[in-house]
């Protein structure tokens, strides 16, 4: 992980802890996983760096995407949308401050659909989220 994957790491973990009693993983699933109850998957799937003619500016972002999993018995897309709204709630939060790597965040939209394969609902929800790096130089 990355130091911005870990703090958006640390702002889901703890919101959701009532909903997914920590069953949040990076990039996948643990293989052959028996279901116990909802889960998230929290993936970055792209971002970029903000440049002038000088180098790096010192802001970039980060897409994540947040997959969330949830049986009927476990109150299915409804939960799934419980999830997801916590985790927009945790990660719009943010405020810039000297100590954090973060400053904004933006929902970018999600899906909802059933897996057939798995019998389970699934909601998608992308979130752009802007941060602080190291600028640098342009090559002289």
């Amino acid at each position: 992980m990355n130091v911005v994957t870990d703090e958006i790491f640390d702002l889901v973990n703890p919101a959701t802890e009532d909903l997914v009693a920590g069953r949040i993983y990076l990039n996948e699933a643990p293989e052959n996983q028996t279901y116990v109850g909802p889960y998230v998957i929290i993936a970055a799937i792209g971002g970029s760096s903000v440049e002038d003619l000088t180098g790096g500016v010192g802001l970039a972002t980060e897409r994540f995407q947040f997959s969330c999993y949830a049986k009927v018995d476990h109150g299915g897309i409804k939960t799934c949308r419980a999830i997801t709204e916590e985790i927009r709630v945790a990660i719009q939060g943010i405020a810039p401050s000297d100590e954090a790597v973060l400053g904004s965040a933006s929902h970018e939209g999600s899906v909802e659909f059933y897996d057939f394969d798995l019998q389970i609902h699934v909601r998608v929800a992308d979130f752009e989220v802007m941060y602080s790096e190291q600028p640098t130089s342009a090559p002289d």
